[in-house]
């Protein structure tokens, strides 16, 4: 596998002594010939391709090719290789036996991965910028076909001898299907699950079956028969390659720079659209957000990948109902949802014939991404997270509806009638966030003479007022205030806060005379936005503004202010002190940017048991893989844990807790452990966090176990992966197709 910077990891099948040999600058992809046991290596940083002997294991030539190549493949029928070179929008054609170029093909934007069908003499590259595949002769280097793919399309596998190339598009979370003879797009599968990001791709032959490193801790697993999700592996790679060998599938993982190899994966959940009423042979098609399926039968059915990683977390997928026949189907369209513990969901589908039915179409405006909203309509309920509800309906008048907005939003209507003659109807729905109700805060000024101007900072902002009262309408909350003497009448209280709970407030100021008199003190900001928050704390009041000078009225003294800066900005003065002698006063205060400091250090832990192994002679062990994240403070960071088998390292672990034979009661919880995991960040800070390791209940074990290996997956990593940024476009990960010799 490829690793940055200037060398690369050689790993023999016993995963043990790896050996590092020295290539060009930030190695990616890689081929090989193993009938000339060669190795290719695309260097991306140093614009060439390094060629190893596999033998030796040391380097023996060097090929340029254009900018930043990044995927590579081997064609054993013409004894070439074909190199994309992301950075210059075309592919590099090596010849093996010159080790020199021979030809350069134009390609679209950013291309990225590369596969060769040495049966159909195409090779296929998805061009990660321009969101296609560009198909090539393979003895003309020239472009036959460009085809539509998915959204940021980054890895390509051919699937020998089904006679089709499978293309990963990281953006849209799908996998476009390709006839590679006819060079046409067959379909497009959907993957749903959490945070999934299809990159690099491998063909399992063995098992007939495709295999994606797809980000956020997943593999998926495609059956290329049916053209489904068949499964999933909790890790986290980017790049995987198949071992004809050992029949096992590798990947690497990105989080914890490792090596998996796994011959099996974990059923996936299953999302089962059923239909009634319907002529039998009947086509209709569900459409999920990222791809579609059409069945002549009663059942439609998609693989989910369950959020293993969230147990409190949910899965959803919003989908479209149709059929080309005469039909209407209830609900045509809905959101959806798993459980992470749910392996199953159905959604049923009724068809009623179209004759005498219109559409009811809810068009929803202002509604928050994300979130889910319903409508009742003649007693039928559907909900959804998509911008639109549709009902047929028969011919009506004052069809009762009633809209159930998402929590904290009010719908406009909220609900009324529609009525159907015939043809469509469309009901627009606003949304907007509920306002929270209002109460009136009152100030009533009592013994002040007629006309006379009187000063209150509620909530930090002065307010002068001129009538004896002065109210405010305000939401549930506490205000403080404070009043400034008004002249030679001084106020009682001069100071406070109301509290309004769900009802109005009326707060009484008694002013008697007896002080001195007052003079305005102003003062005067430069430097901030237009209308930014800004104060000063000056004698026993906080003032506020948004304007760009503050009056303060103080009698004779001498006073202290400290100026409130806004979010963001320093003030210069930040304090000082002004003196208040029988006139008016300005004090100007100059705002500059200030550089915000870190955010709080802290570490979030995640714990998936990814293995369960009846022990010889009895017992039970379970592996434990860990995950730590960092936030805050300031990175990269590094990590330390304590854990039942020792101390380790690293953002991505794996543990095992073993109950012996006495203990290992099959249907008894076995117990717990406590891990710990300490973080620190590049200035030295450190943050602590710590769980215990719930393994759940004992399993039946049988008589004797398993061969080894069997049922459960090694190597598993768990990590996000990390992407490179500069110059890739959207490529943010590092997947690319590794194939062995045959393309």
């Amino acid at each position: 596998m490829a690793t940055p910077p200037e060398c690369v990891d050689i790993v023999p099948n016993s995963l043990t002594n790896v050996t590092q040999v020295i290539v060009g600058s930030d190695p990616f992809g890689v081929a090989v010939d193993t009938g000339a046991h060669e190795v290719f290596v695309t260097n991306t940083g140093s614009n060439n391709v390094t060629v190893l002997n596999d033998t030796t294991d040391a380097a023996v030539a060097s090929v340029p090719v254009g900018t930043a190549p990044l995927g590579i493949a081997y064609d054993a029928a013409t004894n070439e290789l074909y190199v994309a070179d992301s950075g210059s929008a075309m592919v590099s054609v090596i010849s093996v036996a010159k080790l020199g170029v021979v030809a350069n093909i134009t390609v679209g934007r950013a291309p990225t991965g590369v596969a060769v069908d040495a049966a159909a003499g195409r090779v296929f590259v998805a061009n990660n910028g321009s969101d296609n595949v560009s198909v090539l002769n393979a003895s003309s280097h020239t472009v036959v076909a460009s085809l539509p793919a998915g959204d940021g399309p980054v890895g390509v596998s051919v699937a020998d001898p089904s006679g089709l190339a499978f293309v990963s598009n990281e953006a849209s979370g799908n996998v476009t299907v390709i006839n590679a003879s006819r060079a046409v797009v067959v379909t497009t599968i959907p993957i749903v699950g959490p945070g999934i990001q299809p990159q690099g791709m491998a063909f399992d032959a063995a098992s007939n079956q495709i295999w994606i490193g797809a980000g956020y801790f997943y593999a998926i697993v495609l059956n290329v028969s049916s053209l489904s999700v068949g499964g999933y592996v909790a890790t986290d790679p980017s790049g995987v390659a198949y071992d004809s060998d050992t029949g096992k599938v590798c990947g690497t993982n990105t989080g914890n720079m490792s090596l998996f190899c796994v011959t099996t994966s974990f059923a996936p959940a299953n999302l089962t659209f059923a239909e009634t009423g319907l002529p039998a042979g009947t086509a209709w098609t569900v459409d999920l957000a990222n791809g579609l399926a059409s069945s002549d039968s009663s059942s439609v059915v998609f693989g989910v990948v369950p959020d293993v990683y969230s147990p409190a977390g949910s899965v959803s997928a919003s989908y479209g109902v149709t059929t080309p026949a005469p039909y209407v189907p209830t609900p045509a369209g809905g959101t959806a949802r798993f459980s992470a513990s749910e392996e199953s969901v159905v959604v049923n589908v009724t068809f009623v014939p179209m004759t005498g039915y219109s559409a009811v179409t809810f068009v929803a405006s202002g509604l928050p991404a994300g979130d889910g909203w319903g409508v009742t309509l003649n007693g039928s309920v559907q909900t959804t997270e998509t911008s639109t509800v549709r009902f047929y309906e028969r011919n009506a008048t004052a069809l009762p509806f009633q809209i159930t907005p998402p929590s904290g939003d009010r719908a406009t209507p909220s609900n009324g009638t529609v009525s159907v003659a015939g043809s469509p109807v469309s009901v627009p729905i606003s949304f907007s966030p509920r306002p929270a109700p209002t109460y009136p805060l009152t100030f009533v000024a009592v013994g002040l003479p007629p006309d006379t101007t009187w000063y209150l900072t509620l909530n930090g902002t002065l307010r002068d007022l001129n009538a004896s009262t002065g109210s405010f309408r305000v939401v549930n909350g506490s205000y403080p205030y404070t009043v400034l003497a008004a002249g030679p009448y001084l106020p009682r209280p001069s100071s406070g806060t109301a509290v309004l709970a769900g009802s109005g407030v009326t707060v009484s100021i008694q002013f008697a005379k007896g002080g001195s008199s007052v003079y305005p003190v102003d003062f005067t900001e430069t430097g901030l936005p237009t209308a930014t928050l800004w104060g000063i704390e000056i004698g026993a009041g906080l003032f506020s503004t948004t304007a760009g000078s503050l009056p303060v009225l103080l009698a004779n003294g001498t006073y202290t202010y400290t100026a409130v800066a806004a979010a963001g900005f320093t003030s210069t003065p930040g304090q000082g002190g002004v003196t208040v002698a029988g006139g008016p006063q300005t004090v100007d205060l100059l705002f500059t940017p200030s550089s915000p400091g870190p955010a709080p250090l802290g570490v979030v832990l995640h714990q998936k048991v990814v293995s369960t192994q009846c022990r010889a002679g009895g017992g039970v062990t379970w592996t434990v893989a860990l995950a730590a994240q960092g936030s805050g403070g300031v990175a990269p960071y590094v990590y330390r844990w304590t854990l039942p088998t020792g101390n380790a390292s690293g953002p991505l672990v794996t543990t095992t807790v073993t109950v012996p034979a006495p203990s290992a009661t099959a249907g008894v919880d076995a117990g717990s452990a406590i891990v710990r995991v300490t973080v620190v960040d590049s200035t030295g800070r450190s943050a602590i966090n710590q769980t215990t390791l719930l393994t759940g209940p004992v399993p039946v074990c049988p008589i004797s176990t398993s061969p080894p290996g069997h049922g459960r997956v090694t190597g598993m990593g768990l990590g996000p992966a990390r992407g490179r940024g500069g110059g890739r476009g959207r490529l943010q990960r590092r997947g690319v197709p590794v194939r062995p010799a045959a393309g």
